[in-house]
């Protein structure tokens, strides 16, 4: 700051605070979950800042008054700011300030104001504008010093003026915060839309009065015709190669669509894919990475509705022969069924003729049907909710083949089914860019918090008050009661007799 504002001085935090750090505590001594003192570490901190809107109340483990002579420790007042004084750089710049008094480990470091000196919860404000991380040391676990901390530059306003700024940054950060825990909501707000359009999609309610002004839509009957005769078109002789055909397991809960309109039909899921094509698993042991091999995709790579091009792996021609039955073509649904299940996505045009591992299954849709109805449709509730119930393992939970391909579908004329979809493509884009709306409009929040707090810290927040009694004076006080004070005296311990 080149010009302080009237009253204000420039000093150091060790002028205006005393700079600790905690105390080492032995693994035996840990787990009491009561006691006199909590003792806060790390995790303590960052959960108070996270959680509990940067106050430290409680800790995970408590000491007794007792244990503080064999731990050579003392506590902490409330009032005192603390922090991370060792590991990563994001927990290096967590703050918290102590509600009550309690001991804190020793890679933990406190500011304990001076009396009459500085406000506490101002020197709080401050420190969470203060970046620590270009003090840590450089060694294998990087750590703050003392005195580095103590020599922080603080440009300090009046007492009476560090008041009101406290006071006017808890009202207007109360109000970023409530607007923050607003936008927080989002996202779940949104996923809770998403899945009730899917919902209103696939029972037939999002196009009910679309289907009013149609008179001469296709009969259920006539669609299940036309579905079979597209089946019956495309079956092929049946290979060798394709490996054996999984049959519905054992208790397997079927998909309740619950009541659907006339002119609908529920079939099974095979019914709707290519007969010479099968939904089917693939490559059990894809060996190791080959350049220029043929691409494969794990579950790894389907995410957000689509596959991840740049993390794709490949392997040999020889292995992808094997396994020719699970090639992938431009348009196929991928179908997650072990580990995260029911993740789906269409194989984009860069893996025609690559493949996929044994935990995902490629479903052909046929010509007849559109395959992003059925895209949407596995999204659905109650397609997601099929998967959860019929899920089996333990190490690795997932569902198997056999319980994908007679998984109840509805379906209904490819006209209704294409103007379902583009009703759920724009509701869904629509809900999509709210969500990056909400997400962009939180960023602002936080850049206007840093705003008002550099505001603040400029002296243009709130009024200066010439009556106020100028921090010169604070720090003249606070420097007169440290000369005054007894020395330490230092010297050699006489040795025992």
């Amino acid at each position: 700051m080149s010009e302080l504002p009237s009253g204000w001085a420039l000093t150091m935090i060790g002028e205006v605070a005393d700079v600790e750090s905690g105390f080492g505590f032995p693994k035996d001594m840990q787990g009491k979950v009561d006691g006199d003192y909590p003792f806060a570490k790390v995790s303590d901190i960052s959960r108070a800042v996270a959680v509990l809107g940067g106050e430290l109340r409680t800790a995970a483990n408590f000491v007794d008054e007792g244990d503080l002579k064999s731990l050579r420790a003392k506590p902490v007042p409330a009032g005192s700011v603390v922090f991370a004084k060792i590991g990563e750089a994001l927990r290096l710049n967590r703050r918290a300030t102590v509600r009550v008094p309690l001991v804190l480990d020793n890679n933990c470091m406190a500011l304990i104001p001076k009396a009459m000196g500085i406000e506490s919860r101002y020197l709080y404000r401050f420190m969470t504008t203060v970046d620590l991380s270009p003090f840590a040391v450089a060694t294998s676990v990087p750590s703050v010093r003392k005195g580095d901390v103590e020599g922080i530059g603080l440009a300090l306003p009046p007492l009476a003026e560090q008041r009101r700024i406290v006071a006017k940054l808890d009202a207007l950060t109360a109000r970023t915060a409530h607007a923050r825990a607003d936008l927080d909501r989002i996202p779940a707000l949104a996923a809770g839309y998403k899945q009730a359009v899917l919902a209103k999609a696939f029972s037939g309610e999002l196009t009910a009065e679309w289907r009013t002004d149609k008179s001469n839509l296709m009969s259920a009957r006539a669609v299940r015709a036309a579905v079979r005769e597209s089946w019956l078109a495309a079956q092929a002789p049946i290979s060798r190669r394709r490996g054996p055909i999984a049959d519905p397991e054992t208790g397997r809960k079927p998909l309740e669509l619950g009541p659907l309109p006339d002119t609908w039909v529920q079939m099974d899921l095979a019914s709707v894919t290519d007969p010479a094509r099968l939904i089917q698993y693939g490559i059990l042991k894809p060996g190791d990475h080959i350049d220029g091999g043929v691409p494969y995709v794990k579950v790894m790579n389907i995410k957000g509705g689509v596959v991840e091009l740049d993390k794709i792996r490949r392997t040999t021609p020889e292995i992808h022969e094997a396994y020719r039955r699970s090639s992938l073509r431009e348009g196929d649904l991928l179908l997650t069924i072990r580990g995260t299940v029911g993740r789906l996505a269409e194989v984009p045009a860069e893996l025609d003729g690559g493949n996929i591992t044994q935990d995902s299954v490629r479903i052909a849709v046929l010509p007849v049907v559109s395959r992003r109805f059925i895209y949407w449709f596995m999204h659905s509730p109650a397609a997601q909710e099929y998967f959860r119930a019929n899920q089996k393992g333990v190490a690795v939970r997932g569902i198997n083949v056999g319980d994908v391909r007679p998984m109840e579908v509805p379906v209904c004329s490819r006209e209704e089914q294409d103007e379902i979809v583009r009703r759920v493509d724009h509701a869904m884009v629509e809900i999509d860019r709210l969500t990056a709306e909400a997400a962009a409009a939180r960023r602002l929040l936080d850049r206007l918090d840093q705003a008002i707090l550099a505001k603040a810290f400029r002296g243009e927040l709130v009024p200066q008050d010439p009556a106020d009694e100028p921090a010169s004076v604070l720090l003249d006080r606070i420097r007169a009661k440290r000369a005054a004070a007894p020395k330490a005296r230092r010297g050699r311990k006489v040795a025992a007799a």
